[in-house]
């Protein structure tokens, strides 16, 4: 019924946005039952169907699932100066995921990966926004001033809209991610893919061959945009054949 709302001419391209990983992740983070497990299926590689493909056993999948939300949680229960967060609604859904991030996500990956380089050459990218008293007066604000009717960062776009032209305040969110789709189509994709079909990890059967093969198939055809599992993948392959060749090898953990 709802498809049939939508003009013809829309139809296709509504389609292939609901088939695609990406929404396909993004509904399952929408719709889990916890704060850590939103955080964690969106910040994956890809859907959890993808990922359990890639499991020979999705015994293991489940369990490496379970430790990292386990571990997100107890993040925050640990910290005795951090009050209880109350998930009950909105608000506070918002703000144990806003809290996660604060964890893991911002010194984890955005920091190192943005801001140092940035830095490197004397730009400032994010480091005003990481004032102590600025961070602590936004966490404590309601989730509506944070989010509004899809709108994301809602107060700071009221905030810079008398400042700078619509334009900037309004645009898509623009990221420092690398082409992974157009290289993977190429050379570094035949690359990737031998590596990860000939790496020691794939000789102690950590992934499935077929799953592996069918998404650089896919991907090469157009049908998804893999490139974040396939790069996943082959950073993972090129780290565990480097952790061997220095004597640091390791066997899959007994379940």
């Amino acid at each position: 019924p709802l498809l049939a709302a939508v003009p013809r001419s829309l139809r296709s391209m509504m389609l292939g946005r609901i088939r695609s990983l990406r929404f396909r992740q993004g509904l399952e983070a929408f719709w889990a039952d916890s704060a850590a497990a939103s955080h964690l299926g969106w910040a994956a590689s890809g859907p959890s169907a993808e990922l359990r493909a890639l499991c020979l056993d999705g015994a293991h999948y489940d369990q490496a699932v379970g430790v990292l939300i386990d571990r997100f949680e107890r993040l925050r229960a640990t910290d005795g100066s951090m009050a209880p967060i109350d998930q009950s609604d909105a608000d506070g859904r918002v703000a144990a995921m806003l809290d996660l991030d604060l964890r893991t996500w911002l010194p984890d990956d955005l920091l190192v990966k943005v801001d140092r380089m940035a830095m490197a050459v004397s730009l400032e990218a994010r480091v005003p926004y990481l004032d102590h008293p600025l961070v602590e007066w936004a966490s404590a604000l309601p989730s509506r001033y944070k989010v509004r009717g899809g709108v994301g960062k809602y107060l700071l776009k009221r905030a810079a809209a008398g400042r700078l032209p619509p334009s900037i305040v309004h645009r898509a969110k623009q990221g420092f991610s690398p082409p992974l789709g157009r290289w993977l189509c190429g050379p570094l994709g035949d690359e990737a893919l031998e590596r990860c079909m000939t790496t020691a990890a794939n000789q102690l059967g950590f992934w499935d061959r077929k799953t592996v093969e069918r998404w650089f198939g896919a991907h090469r055809r157009g049908e998804d945009d893999y490139s974040l599992l396939l790069w996943s993948l082959w950073l993972f392959a090129l780290w565990y054949d480097h952790a061997q060749t220095v004597g640091r090898t390791l066997k899959p953990a007994p379940v």
